[in-house]
């Protein structure tokens, strides 16, 4: 997973990003429990195929647990 996230996306073009959670269950401390995991999805430039552009696990899901992304956008559209 850590080579997959730190891969080189300057040569992908993005004009759309969707930022969004999942929810996934896992066993935690003997128990399971409920994990939004936060997901990029790009829409490529040429043929518009999607692509999951990031993934990071958070505590919860909300504005402030974006914020992990915040130079996703940067990093996707630079020109």
């Amino acid at each position: 997973f850590a080579s997959w996230s730190a891969r080189d996306l300057s040569e992908e073009r993005f004009p759309i990003l969707f930022f969004d959670a999942i929810h996934m269950k896992i066993r935690l401390a003997k128990r399971v429990v409920s994990v939004p995991i936060l997901v990029v999805l790009g829409v490529e430039e040429d043929g518009g195929q999607k692509k999951v552009v990031a993934m990071r696990v958070a505590t919860r899901e909300s504005s402030g647990a974006l914020a992990v992304f915040s130079s996703t956008p940067t990093r996707l559209t630079q020109e």
